[in-house]
């Protein structure tokens, strides 16, 4: 089995049986830094790796599999980092610059109209992409962005 890990903890796997289908899980955990787990992230940076948690687990699935080590959040806070993933859009295109559900008046954007603080149903996201393809989609945790749920977005 071969596994791809970035830090937002990326997981797909290229077991010989799903080498035309592989598995994708994508892990996204706000406020942690690439030293919040005991993955050597950076093989050339002995720092990106922490020693006060153990995930032994999470070290068995990047031992096997690629790293992508040059990345960025979308946002600087949770949900817009988190809505820029789902969709590969930046947070001011989808109009989400917000952490949950409207707190835009301090960080409004400088555009025409309302500023609604969901993500519209109406964009196109990696599990609706996934879902069309084939795969089954499963939400589980924090959603945080708006009234429309994860079922609603793929």
């Amino acid at each position: 089995m071969k596994l791809l890990i970035l830090p937002y903890l990326l997981f797909i796997s290229l077991s010989p049986s799903a080498v035309t289908k592989p598995s994708i899980i994508l892990v996204l955990i706000d406020d942690m830094g690439w030293s919040g787990t005991s993955v050597l992230i950076d093989p050339e940076i002995p720092e990106s790796k922490g020693s006060v948690f153990k995930t032994p687990n999470l070290e068995r699935l990047a031992e096997s599999g690629m790293r992508f080590t040059q990345a960025y959040a979308p946002g600087p806070m949770c949900s817009p980092s988190r809505v820029g993933i789902l969709t590969g859009k930046t947070p001011a295109e989808v109009r989400i610059t917000t952490p949950g559900g409207g707190r835009t008046r301090d960080y409004q954007l400088l555009t025409s109209g309302s500023i609604d603080p969901s993500l519209s149903t109406q964009i196109d996201t990696i599990a609706k992409s996934l879902r069309s393809a084939g795969y089954a989609t499963a939400h589980l945790g924090k959603w945080h962005i708006g009234r429309t749920g994860p079922d609603e977005c793929g």
